[in-house]
């Protein structure tokens, strides 16, 4: 099925840290988690993480089958909005997202749990 909009499209593969399932106000269980991602295979120079959300049936199943460590592949599209925090001089923080829309939990080319910088 082709992404709805390709102009705002987000395709990570990486590692999970800070699976976390929430409720939201409005009663919906979603799950929010960083994917941990590297520059400059093999010798793995840099990595940067990206926040992500979740919602619906994959929310439970990114917290259930995907713990702290575990390979996965997302897609979805970035997402900004006004942060609950202000900065030192009382200015709204904002902050940008993943929202995921689809879940592979066995990306191609990877192993589940197979750790590419040997730890």
């Amino acid at each position: 099925m082709p992404y709805a909009n390709p102009a705002n499209m987000v395709i990570l593969w990486g590692k999970t840290r800070r699976v976390n399932p929430r409720v939201a106000k409005n009663g919906k269980n979603y799950t929010s988690f960083a994917i941990e991602t590297w520059e400059g295979y093999p010798n793995l120079k840099s990595h940067q993480w990206h926040s992500c959300l979740v919602f619906g049936r994959n929310a439970a199943l990114v917290h259930e089958k995907y713990p702290d460590g575990t390979t996965i592949g997302v897609m979805g599209r970035l997402q900004t909005q006004k942060s609950k925090h202000q900065d030192i001089h009382g200015e709204d923080l904002w902050e940008t997202f993943v929202r995921v829309t689809q879940v592979t939990f066995n990306p191609p080319g990877f192993v589940a749990n197979f750790d590419i910088r040997g730890e």
